[in-house]
């Protein structure tokens, strides 16, 4: 009851008629929204004359909180639909439907499919990096922490591993390719903070960008992997990281070759948020 309530302060802010004296007598409004209904039932009058401008206003401070809410109950309700109707429109709306919403209300998500895998992606990293900093068993052999932390982040993928081939296409899609990107600077980044590496100088990225060659890799075997408990998929990644100091070195050459590379570095750090945090 409360989503719908809160869909329909979102309704009114665009709408501000929309709000009827019928909505306004259901329990749920009243019980969920008090503030609101004392505001519209002062008086039949206020409702009649009440101007667009001052609709506005009442709604604006509940209707940004609120729209966040509605969006991510969605979202999650819309990822139990991904193995039947892969990343779609058509997700979001049983998602919708399933929390007691209008099928229509997938229209709340201008970029649609794009929308429902960023934010699956984004919720992986937040639930990896809370994984992460519980975990204080292998800090001390920094290889074997992140690449458990690989296998871990690649296991999230697994209800969805049949549709992550769509999911990875629409990622590379113009629109999505910078949050896209975001999020996999944000994935490793937590990685190497969490193994406890705090280097400021270009290490910091290397070994962040030989990571994210290492990841990408990874996951596009993983897909394909058909191994008993994804053995060759481990296989694979333990081979990869054997290689990762060799990469480190590759970059940290390229950066050595001189200011014009170092400053493309940087262009692209602050271009596509690739932040160096001390947290």
């Amino acid at each position: 009851m409360a989503l719908k309530c809160k869909y329909l302060i979102m309704q009114l802010r665009n709408n501000p008629r929309y709000l009827s004296s019928k909505l306004l007598d259901c329990n749920w409004m009243k019980a969920v929204n008090p503030i609101l209904m004392r505001q519209y039932q002062t008086s039949s009058k206020l409702l009649q004359t009440t101007t667009e401008e001052d609709s506005r206003s009442l709604a604006h401070d509940a209707t940004d909180s609120s729209e966040d809410d509605v969006k991510e109950s969605i979202l999650n309700a819309a990822l139990g639909f991904v193995p039947k109707y892969g990343w779609s429109k058509e997700a979001l709306a049983a998602g919708a439907e399933l929390i007691g919403l209008s099928r229509a209300a997938h229209g709340l998500f201008p970029n649609g499919e794009g929308d429902l895998v960023l934010y699956f992606y984004a919720r992986c990293n937040s639930e990896l990096e809370a994984q992460l900093l519980s975990d204080q068993q292998l800090k001390s052999n920094k290889r074997e922490f992140v690449q458990a932390a690989v296998q871990n982040r690649l296991l999230m993928l697994d209800p969805y591993r049949d549709h992550w081939p769509q999911a990875m296409a629409i990622m590379s899609m113009p629109q999505n390719i910078v949050p896209a990107f975001r999020n996999l600077t944000k994935l490793v980044d937590t990685v190497w903070y969490c193994a406890g590496d705090r280097s400021t100088d270009f290490n910091w990225y290397s070994k962040r960008a030989s990571l994210a060659a290492v990841y990408k890799s990874t996951e596009v075997f993983f897909i394909q992997d058909n191994s008993p408990d994804y053995q060759e998929t481990w296989l694979f990644l333990a081979n990869r990281l054997e290689n990762l100091e060799s990469m480190r070195k590759y970059f940290n050459q390229a950066a050595s070759a001189g200011p014009v590379v170092k400053g493309l570095f940087t262009t692209l750090k602050n271009m596509l948020g690739f932040q160096n945090t001390n947290r």
